[in-house]
């Protein structure tokens, strides 16, 4: 009985174990992977489908993309980014891949279960480059900005995206940027531009054109650089044209340099500002304002000039005058060519014009226009006492009318020098010029001081016979010329003008030669040694108080050497104001012998003067 129910529990058993064993092989039976992609064929950017086929609830399954960017569950979607999962039910799942890069893309998908089987297969898809070109752009706005034209626009869209906008002015390429607006600051005054902009990718694809924006630019402000009938000169090659335009009929190139004047303009066009030019060529046109530039005519070279020279002869004395010509002083002189001059003859009394010599004749004036040499011939018509002509420069002895020597003017009587091929000396310092009625002027003491005259005369002064004046000494007269010593005195003056004295100049004012040593001398060296001792006293009295104060300072509170400084400080300004006084009361004596007043006892009429014998007022 036993026996029978095991056999029976066994029967029963030994089926059910082995379906329990082998009822899960049998339920995940494995199968054959699918996968595929649409589209198998595709261009970068574009979205390719990636599919699995899964047949079995529980089924364990891996995708794998080694060259996507990124990829994501769809269909019976569980979640981004899950690149192995088991399946919770049996379907097709999909994954997406947008590709950036072309080439060959391969996915391959993996399908396992819990025993350790699994099935492999791969599936692959071809991506092409970029070939879709972005949007066109929309909204172009064209604006007048300070430095141009600026621009705007809207975005364009692309696949793979944007990279840049190119801009064109009318027609032709004038930019890139990468943003969504330019500005244009090559444009030129009262010029209409139409722009365009098109997009373009990283690929090179390019979108069409955008609708065009037109607009115009501003004129420029009104020229002035020139103003019509200015005289104007090219400074480099110009062209000359029919019309103000860069396209206008050619009529000529000027070369640089050409002068021409302003005839017309200005006028603004293709960016130029044109003047229209009447060139000295006889060419008249229009040309830009950059080729041309102001111009001042030189001034005309200067007339040819002559010179004309002239010279005096004869025994007499004259001058000759006319143009540049004063002569006795100014014989020779340039003239301005295509004038003329006419000199004039003109004799002093005592003399004639007998004519003219080289490049005149005759005895009337003398007209001269170009290089000429001419000569004037003065004769003398006074004649001596003894019937000889007086030959001005010479010296003579008296008895001669006049005594002494002749100059014809007073600038070679002062100074000396030639005329006629005459020499004449200087005349000396202590004698005077003085003019003769005969317009001569004769070097001797002047007619108005006989006084001065006979305190340098070893004798009696004597005047000229008339008509002349002044006197001078008898005897021969000798004309020298010693020169003029600074310290020299003309004439005999007061004590009250002798010059004050200062180190370095002469204590005693007189030598006989020049300056005469008479009684106003000697009050002059007087005085001189007067200011002498004052200035002298002043230096030691300065020096004096100096070491006088410094000992004061540094006696260092040493009463005995207080009052040591203090006694030479006293003794010093006693013995000062004592050289003061003994000045003063000298100089009232010398004021007292020697007055300038004309009354009283030592005037004019004084009784000192008188016996003196001197002119004391």
């Amino acid at each position: 009985m036993a026996s029978r129910q095991f056999f029976r529990w066994y029967v029963m058993a030994v089926p059910a174990l082995f379906f329990a064993l082998v009822s899960p092989a049998f339920a995940q039976t494995p199968f054959t992977a699918q996968c595929g992609a649409v589209p198998s064929t595709a261009s970068v950017g574009q979205t390719v489908e990636w599919k699995a086929v899964v047949y079995t609830t529980g089924t364990t399954f891996t995708l794998q993309d080694p060259n996507s960017f990124y990829y994501q569950w769809s269909g019976n979607y569980v979640g981004d980014g899950v690149d192995s999962m088991t399946s919770p039910v049996a379907g097709d799942w999909y994954f997406n891949t947008t590709y950036k890069i072309p080439g060959t893309k391969t996915v391959s998908v993996i399908v396992s279960n819990s025993s350790g089987w699994s099935s492999t297969v791969s599936c692959s898809a071809s991506i092409s480059g970029d070939t879709t070109p972005p949007t066109t752009p929309t909204n172009l706005a064209a604006s007048l900005a300070a430095q141009g034209v600026s621009l705007s626009w809207s975005a364009s869209t692309d696949n793979m995206g944007v990279t840049g906008y190119n801009i064109y002015r009318n027609g032709s390429l004038l930019g890139s940027t990468a943003s969504l607006g330019y500005t244009d600051t090559t444009t030129v005054p009262a010029t209409t531009y139409t722009y365009t902009v098109s997009a373009f990718d990283a690929a090179g694809n390019t979108s069409a054109q955008s609708a065009g924006a037109t607009i115009t630019t501003a004129a420029p402000p009104q020229s002035t650089t020139f103003t019509v009938g200015e005289s104007v000169q090219t400074t480099s090659a110009a062209n000359v044209r029919a019309t103000p335009s860069t396209s206008g009929t050619l009529i000529k190139a000027e070369p640089a340099g050409t002068v021409g004047t302003i005839a017309g303009g200005p006028t603004y066009a293709d960016g130029y500002w044109w003047w229209r030019v009447s060139f000295s060529d006889g060419t008249t046109g229009w040309t830009i304002e950059n080729n041309l530039a102001s111009y001042t005519p030189p001034p005309p070279p200067p007339p040819q000039s002559y010179t004309i020279s002239v010279t005096t002869s004869g025994s007499g004395l004259g001058t000759v005058t006319g143009g540049p010509i004063n002569c006795g002083s100014v014989c020779s002189g340039t003239v301005t060519g295509g004038t003329s001059v006419t000199l004039t003859a003109t004799p002093v009394s005592g003399s004639s014009f007998t004519g003219w010599s080289g490049g005149c004749s005759g005895n009337d004036s003398c007209t001269i226009s170009a290089n000429t040499s001419v000569t004037a011939t003065f004769n003398l018509t006074r004649q001596s006492d003894n019937g000889a002509p007086s030959s001005p420069g010479s010296t003579v002895t008296s008895g001669i009318t006049p005594v002494g020597t002749v100059y014809p003017t007073q600038d070679l009587c002062n100074n000396g020098g030639s005329y006629n091929g005459v020499s004449y000396t200087a005349c000396p310092d202590n004698l005077d010029c003085v003019a003769q009625p005969d317009n001569t002027y004769l070097c001797e003491y002047d007619p108005t001081n006989l006084q001065s005259c006979n305190l340098t005369c070893s004798t009696s002064c004597l005047s000229q016979p008339s008509p002349y004046v002044g006197y001078y000494c008898p005897g021969t007269i000798t004309v020298t010329n010693p020169g003029a010593p600074t310290n020299a005195v003309a004439k005999l003056t007061p004590f009250g003008t002798c010059p004050l004295w200062t180190p370095g100049t002469d204590i005693v004012p007189c030598d006989n030669v020049t300056n005469a040593c008479d009684f106003n001398a000697l009050m002059c060296m007087a005085n001189n040694i007067i200011d002498a001792l004052i200035y002298f006293s002043v230096l030691v009295a300065v020096a004096m108080f100096a070491f006088a104060g410094f000992k004061y300072l540094t006696a260092g509170g040493d009463m005995g050497a207080m009052k040591q400084a203090r006694s030479i400080f006293t003794n010093v300004a006693i013995g000062f104001i004592f050289v003061l006084g003994a000045w003063l009361i000298v100089t009232l004596i010398l004021q007292t012998l020697v007055s300038t007043s004309n009354t009283g006892l030592t005037g004019a009429n004084g009784v000192l003067c008188k016996t003196l014998g001197i002119t004391c007022g």
